[in-house]
């Protein structure tokens, strides 16, 4: 049986995730990349749970943190040290009314998320504050390192170019036209400058 193929859009840190995961599975991956990821070069990406506001916590998003440490975790095993901490993660709350309102949607994780989480009263230079949710287990990472990390593990190859057309299992650089089994496009808010409208068709073209 020969090896799945795909190409990858952008080599920011969804195109390196997606890599990463895909080679994890299997496939051959071509990356491409035109070097404008700014968005994911941040030197220190939080990684929270706890959304918004509101302090919205799904238990997809507490899965998604655990396992972005795990992930993490894989790559030194593999040899790769993106910079990180789990350091906890404090959400300054402003008033009582806004506690109440974290409290309740923190309640709908039940009685398994409480170790989680606990409540702290703010400092004296922030006195402002009624009070502070810190997720104990979230903390952050270098967003270069680990989507370096993350592109080196997976073996991709990496070519560095502008995407201009690109369909379900193709994609156009520099007048090239490369193929492989499936094309996913992780291209951020700079790729959708990129291409003609109508750009990707078919069953087999993925957007991320």
């Amino acid at each position: 049986m020969s090896q799945p193929s795909l190409l990858v859009v952008g080599g920011g840190i969804a195109g390196a995730s997606v890599a990463y995961w895909a080679a994890e599975a299997g496939a051959a991956v071509t990356l491409i990349d035109s070097g404008e990821a700014a968005a994911s070069q941040v030197p220190a990406a939080l990684l929270n749970p706890v959304r918004g506001q509101s302090g919205k916590v799904t238990p997809q998003m507490v899965a998604g943190l655990n396992c972005t440490w795990a992930l993490i975790a894989a790559l030194e095993r593999a040899g790769y040290a993106p910079a990180h901490g789990q350091t906890g993660v404090q959400r300054p709350v402003p008033d009582g009314r806004t506690r109440a309102t974290f409290e309740r949607h923190l309640a709908a994780l039940g009685p398994e998320a409480q170790p989680l989480f606990r409540w702290v009263n703010p400092p004296a230079t922030q006195a402002a504050w009624h009070s502070a949710l810190e997720w104990t287990s979230a903390g952050w990472v270098d967003g270069a390192a680990l989507t370096q990390s993350l592109v080196a593990a997976s073996g991709a190859s990496v070519l560095r170019g502008q995407v201009t057309r690109w369909g379900a299992d193709w994609a156009e650089v520099g007048g090239s036209v490369l193929r492989a089994g499936a094309t996913v496009w992780c291209g951020g808010a700079r790729g959708t400058e990129w291409g003609p409208p109508g750009k990707a068709t078919g069953p087999a073209a993925y957007c991320c």
